[in-house]
């Protein structure tokens, strides 16, 4: 029951290949404030998202709400275990059993003139700041002071 996520980025002269399993996310911040900064690894590896609670529940697992941190978890059906927060990751072999899956999702975005750096954070980032709330902290502190910037996002 330790599993782990893993997200890949591939930075070609005007693509990124971005490969993702579980919850580390990828942001990308641009030269404008006025332009929304974005997340790039959607769809989230979540277990309240519809077609991966499908695939878990036909493989005779279920996912249900934590009564601790209300968050929804997955489990063997009937069961109090493993309670995995995400629905795809590597190594977890039980958690294989009941539908959660290695396979990544792969997205491939182009490089825009507006783009200025990307940001990839596990859940503990993003569950507390928006991507536009990162890419502010790093504009600010940046490549002055990245120490700053690495303790005021987490």
């Amino acid at each position: 029951m330790s599993g782990t996520s893993a997200t890949l980025v591939i930075q070609l002269p005007r693509k990124l290949i971005i490969g993702w399993v579980g919850d580390t996310l990828v942001s990308v911040q641009k030269r404008e404030k006025v332009t929304k900064d974005l997340i790039l690894t959607k769809p989230f590896h979540m277990p309240d998202v519809t077609t991966e609670k499908i695939r878990i529940y036909n493989n005779r697992g279920e996912t249900r709400r934590n009564v601790f941190d209300k968050k929804s978890k997955i489990y063997v059906r009937g069961r109090m275990y493993p309670g995995l927060s995400v629905s795809r990751s590597l190594g977890d072999l039980l958690a294989h059993h009941i539908g959660v899956k290695s396979e990544p999702d792969i997205y491939i975005a182009d490089i825009l003139p507006s783009d200025k750096f990307i940001t990839i954070a596990t859940d503990g980032v993003w569950s507390h700041l928006a991507a536009e709330e990162v890419g502010e902290i790093i504009y600010e502190f940046g490549l002055k002071d990245p120490g700053t910037s690495c303790e005021l996002i987490t």
